[in-house]
């Protein structure tokens, strides 16, 4: 690993993360499809004297956020299966953070009224001795970066 310097910026590397739900530090060993997609609305009209013709672009209304958690299932952690079984509607904010080697937030991804889709259980083999992961499916209305 290269050591960052006080000579320039360095990239952020992806395992250094901190997953925020309700408030409350949520263990994730993979956080992945955070991404926020806009319409794009063309208009055509003959007054227009654009380098591509009579076109006009503009981004219309963003879609939902489709976002994935995996994690490993930990015998004293129950407040997803909480608010899954309890509160299923309840929509929560939540971050994901990329931070320093003190644990200090850089980039934040702050993602707005998020609600479970889908929870889907590990797979279980006699013949392994892997960790049980679960993956949870979540859509939420926005993401702010800061």
């Amino acid at each position: 690993m290269v050591e960052p310097t006080n000579q320039g910026p360095y990239p952020l590397v992806a395992y250094r993360y901190q997953v925020k739900v309700g408030g409350s530090e949520f263990f994730c060993s993979e956080v992945s499809n955070i991404a926020v997609e806009w319409e794009k609305i063309e208009y055509e009209h003959g007054m227009s004297h654009t380098k591509d013709g009579n076109r006009i672009y503009y981004h219309g209304k963003s879609s939902l956020v489709e976002i994935t958690l995996q994690r490993a299932i930990m015998a004293t952690d129950l407040d997803l299966y909480k608010w899954l079984a309890e509160k299923r509607e309840d929509k929560r904010d939540m971050t994901v953070a990329l931070v320093d080697d003190d644990g200090k937030p850089e980039y934040t991804w702050n993602i707005i009224g998020a609600m479970p889709t889908k929870l889907s259980a590990p797979s279980f083999t006699a013949s392994g001795s892997d960790v049980a992961i679960e993956s949870i499916d979540l859509t939420a209305r926005k993401v702010e970066i800061k």
